[in-house]
């Protein structure tokens, strides 16, 4: 259930690219909203999902970017509990079929790769009866019968077999994903590695003698959360 608005910090929001089913920002539509905002114009809740207690954007991107150009920290957010990482995809893919600027074809895929990883192609749940093509079609708009047809042949032949199909062979299937708290990790990771990347260029004093306190912050909340080294990702 999603629940009403709430004021949210920028900083707390995790930005996880597979989320974002366009293969890009664009700057064009980045500027314009920036300069709408200078002027005081309001925009819609951006979409977030908790999961596991950590905020995820699964709609916003271009606002997100635009509120950050211009050194904004709050945004209204809408939060939706979920319960996996699958779901969250297909919400934000969901929500790029419903408005904004116009998928491309491969970007669709995507889109149509996040409805099968969500398991939207049964009926009622992960074993309900499988959609027909035509139903799948419907579900994710803008694409036919025989487009579907072919994305699950190349991309899920297993399913495609169990649909009917007799010559998909190849090595796809429904697999399971990393928890969420592996992709988190792996979040956290990146974000580690670029903050490395870039303090050979913080040579003020004051300013590392903040990020020491920043992480002396990170060690002691990963301490807390008893958090257990896992295998090298």
């Amino acid at each position: 259930m999603k629940r009403s608005a709430n004021p949210v910090h920028l900083a707390s929001l995790v930005v996880i690219a597979e989320m974002q089913v366009r293969a890009k920002t664009d700057p064009g539509t980045v500027k314009r909203y920036a300069q709408a905002m200078r002027v005081g114009a309001e925009f819609p809740p951006v979409e977030a999902v908790e999961l596991d207690g950590v905020l995820v954007l699964v709609d916003g991107f271009h606002r997100i970017a635009a509120m950050e150009s211009i050194g904004l920290t709050e945004v209204s957010a809408n939060i939706t509990p979920v319960a996996s990482l699958e779901e969250a995809r297909w919400l934000a893919a969901r929500a790029n079929l419903l408005h904004g600027l116009p998928l491309k074809a491969g970007e669709r895929r995507g889109v149509f790769r996040a409805y099968m990883h969500a398991r939207q192609h049964r009926r009622g749940g992960q074993k309900g009866a499988l959609k027909s093509y035509r139903e799948i079609a419907g579900d994710i708009g803008g694409a036919s019968y025989n487009t579907v047809r072919n994305w699950m042949l190349a991309d899920f032949p297993r399913v495609f077999r169990a649909m009917g199909g007799q010559d998909g062979a190849g090595p796809g299937e429904l697999t399971e994903a990393d928890t969420p708290g592996q992709r988190f990790a792996k979040e956290v990771h990146n974000a580690l590695d670029k903050a490395l990347a870039a303090l050979p260029g913080v040579a003020d004093p004051v300013a590392r003698g903040r990020l020491l306190v920043k992480v002396e912050e990170l060690a002691f909340a990963i301490e807390e959360a008893g958090v257990e080294q896992e295998a090298p990702f």
